[in-house]
């Protein structure tokens, strides 16, 4: 799975001129959040609340080329039900990297955005580390 990610991003950062990065290293993201539960917001606010202070994430809210992240959310009594996916591209032709899908507590809101913070994370580091052993198109 590490070699399919790794070869993904490598392969869209040779394709896009490696535009995902920032000037200071940090990787672009966007979080667009369906659901109309309470929870569900809740979740979503924590987790863009953590992207945002993220040192390795640039939180936007749009962008040609980058780490998407879409939540979607269902209320489940005292709890949501969510699905998590990761994406990486442009809009128009994401390139699929991982979806998890799981239920939080209202107790446990920040542990599950922590959770999804760490995961999307993982995919930023990834491209930042591709960013670093390919050499610029020019």
């Amino acid at each position: 799975m590490r070699f399919t990610v790794r070869t993904a991003a490598t392969l869209l950062l040779l394709l896009t001129g490696l535009g995902a990065l920032a000037q200071d290293g940090r990787v672009d993201v966007t979080l667009t959040h369906m659901g109309t539960d309470n929870l569900g917001k809740r979740l979503a606010l924590a987790l863009r609340n953590q992207l945002a202070t993220s040192k390795r994430i640039n939180l936007v809210k749009t962008s040609d080329e980058r780490i998407g992240v879409y939540l979607a959310t269902m209320a489940n009594g005292q709890s949501t039900v969510y699905s998590a996916t990761w994406t990486l591209g442009g809009m128009a032709d994401d390139g699929y990297l991982t979806s998890r899908v799981g239920i939080c507590r209202a107790d446990a809101i920040w542990a599950c955005a922590r959770t999804l913070l760490a995961e999307t994370d993982k995919h930023a580091n990834v491209l930042y580390s591709v960013h670093h052993q390919v050499p610029a198109a020019r």
